[in-house]
């Protein structure tokens, strides 16, 4: 309710009494009264004739009317008119109306004089079109339930709700009361098949009856479940490697290659795949189809196949195939005799009984399918042309025993060679035999042989030879390899040649290694020299000293560096500890670097050497306050006036 006055003479008043009644919430309307009124001021009634006319205004809708005459000696109060309006709301249900009232009390008559009033007044709101709420929280995931509750102001509204989402659209219900149920079709993730969310918007249409009350919208969003993956149906597997399937019909380790392919990729609702991965192993490819390498593995040997679609959703898969065991044919020991032509042994004979015990690797397919096959060559000794005289399948995949050749003059001796074969690799072994044994073979004027006929040079010996009261001669074993030996490489300090794995007191232990000693004192005097031909040291060479009877440490030596190849022209430039000046130029930055491990301050002996045309510079550089260290490093100098400092590079460690 709102009151509205204005004071008159003598403090009479004109007052306007607006009041809202009700409300329509489904026409969206109020219903407004009204009351206009004179009241009685100061001092003995007045009274007048009239006419005595008023107007009013409520909201927009006018009023007016007159009054005939007036006594207040009789009254303290006299109503000029009242009535009720409707007033319709604004579309969101509000409303202000502005009220107003005035009064004329024609002077020639009346006492009380002309007066005017007016205000606004602030309506009940009424609820309009609903705004919706929903459930769970967003993102929705596709393919599950949503409820949607209107949140409705009046219990006769009903409401048509429908969506957008990409270029996709329906309707969730229609005469909608308080809630609707929506199944959240999964196909409307086509609409974002680059991304795993995406927004859309609901539009809401609240009715009375037929009535459109309003209409609101809300955005939304929805996501791709977990489910959502992109498929593919295998990893497919064939070997690639010729031969291997017809005859052993299973794949083979070290040998088999596989063809390799992801099939029948998809991605899930609209999705694309966009990266494919196979892993076998170490072994991986990034594309959909592959040939691998020779598989290293044997046993159940995995394949994982690997999609991702363009929301980033990867599937996996894992194919397990069986890989036979393999490793090349195994020689345990081959070697070799004069015999007769039954096999007897003879060192007169003309025979060659060449003794074998090797296998193969099992090869088993629900029968055997790998077997044992050796060939055996010959030739002169010394002469380049092998010729194959025999080519035996013994059944099996081991033989232990002696296959026969012929015919070997006594007085000459053969070299020979016997390949051991599978279906898949050879090993072979080489070996001499020498001539009949005699003691001494007199051959004209080119020579003697002792122990053996004279083939070679003007003195051919079968046998050790001593000098110097029983020191023996020097010589390499018979096949002319290094010395094959096993426990510590401290035992060998005789001058020779030795070859070994897994000795101790070895540079890296279980490394293959050949071993060079010289020998000046065998017991307190030794330099050993040793190649590495396996694991991480194929490339390197340690050296180390027994000195006075204690072996020192091995030291390494790299081979490469990968430094420019260095011509030294032979002028010292600069020798000796804090050079500070060579002429004109200043050495003084070369010690303000950083030096390698161990050098904790400037080193104690620094030599630089001048390249061809002053444009490259190389510097030795070693501590010697220590045993244990001993650089040599280099650096480059761009030129001599201005040199550029690389990076030091260690050749001796």
């Amino acid at each position: 309710m709102a009151t509205y006055t204005d004071i008159l003479a003598n403090n009479y008043k004109l007052q306007l009494v607006v009041n809202e009644n009700s409300t329509n919430v489904s026409n969206n309307t109020s219903s407004v009264s009204w009351s206009l009124q004179l009241l009685k001021g100061d001092g003995s009634g007045k009274y007048a004739d009239g006419p005595h006319t008023w107007s009013v205004n409520i909201g927009g809708i006018s009023g007016s009317g007159s009054l005939a005459s007036y006594d207040f000696r009789n009254y303290s109060s006299i109503t000029l008119g009242s009535g009720s309006v409707t007033i319709n709301h604004n579309a969101d249900g509000t409303k202000v109306i502005t009220n107003s009232a005035s009064y004329d009390d024609n002077n020639t008559w009346g006492e009380l004089g002309d007066g005017s009033t007016s205000g606004n007044l602030t309506l009940t709101t009424i609820p309009r079109a609903s705004y919706i709420t929903y459930a769970p929280n967003p993102p929705i995931p596709a393919g599950t339930n949503a409820t949607i509750y209107t949140n409705r102001a009046s219990t006769t509204f009903t409401h048509t709700i429908t969506y957008t989402f990409g270029s996709a659209s329906g309707t969730i219900g229609t005469g909608v009361a308080d809630s609707v149920v929506w199944a959240v079709p999964l196909s409307l993730l086509n609409q974002i098949p680059n991304t795993v969310t995406g927004s859309g918007t609901f539009t809401t249409k609240t009715y009375s009856g037929s009535t459109l009350i309003g209409t609101t919208t809300r955005t939304f969003s929805i996501s791709a479940p977990a489910s959502v993956v992109p498929t593919f149906t295998t990893v497919t597997n064939s070997e690639a490697t010729a031969g291997v399937a017809a005859n052993v019909g299973a794949y083979v380790q070290s040998i088999s290659t596989l063809n390799l392919a992801i099939t029948g990729a998809a991605g899930a609702y609209g999705s694309t795949i966009t990266k494919y991965a196979i892993t076998m192993g170490a072994q991986s490819f990034t594309t959909a189809t592959a040939t691998s390498g020779p598989i290293t593995l044997s046993g159940t040997v995995p394949i994982v196949g690997t999609v991702t679609d363009s929301r980033g959703r990867t599937t996996s898969k894992t194919i397990n195939i069986t890989v036979l065991a393999y490793t090349p044919p195994l020689i345990n020991s081959i070697s070799g005799q004069r015999a007769l032509s039954t096999g007897t042994t003879d060192d007169n004979g003309t025979y060659v009984r060449v003794n074998i015990n090797a296998s193969v690797k099992s090869l088993m397919n629900s029968t055997e399918r790998n077997a044992i096959v050796y060939k055996i060559y010959s030739r002169s000794h010394g002469t380049s042309t092998w010729t194959l005289k025999s080519t035996t399948t013994p059944g099996g995949i081991s033989f232990n025993g002696y296959g026969l050749v012929s015919v070997y003059a006594t007085n000459s001796s053969w070299d020979f060679r016997v390949e051991v074969i599978d279906d898949f690799a050879t090993s072979a072994y080489e070996f001499t035999i020498a001539t009949s044994t005699i003691f001494q073979h007199w051959d004209g004027s080119l020579g003697v042989g002792i122990g053996k006929y004279r083939e070679n040079g003007m003195l051919d010996v079968k046998g050790s030879i001593y000098q110097n009261d029983g020191e023996a001669v020097f010589s390499l074993p018979a096949d002319g390899t290094a010395r094959l030996v096993t426990g510590s490489w401290d035992s060998y300090m005789k001058t020779g040649w030795y070859r070994g794995s897994g000795l101790t007191n070895a540079p890296t232990a279980s490394a293959w290694y050949w071993v060079e000693v010289m020998a000046h004192d065998t017991g307190t005097w030794i330099v050993q020299t040793a190649h590495g031909y396996t694991g991480s040291d194929t490339t390197s060479m340690f050296v180390r000293k027994k000195l006075n009877g204690t072996w020192t440490a091995w030291r390494k030596f790299i081979p490469d560096i990968n430094l420019p190849t260095l011509r030294q022209t032979g002028r010292l430039l600069c020798a000796g500890t804090n050079q500070a000046t060579n002429g004109a130029f200043n050495w003084s930055p070369l010690f303000t670097q950083t030096f390698p491990q161990a050098f904790s301050a400037i080193p104690t002996v620094v030599a630089v050497c001048e390249v061809a045309n002053d444009e490259l510079m190389w510097a030795i550089v070693s501590n010697v306050s220590t045993t244990s260290f001993q650089f040599r490093l280099m650096r480059a100098l761009s030129t001599i006036a201005n040199p550029t400092y690389l990076n030091w590079q260690a050749t001796v460690g």
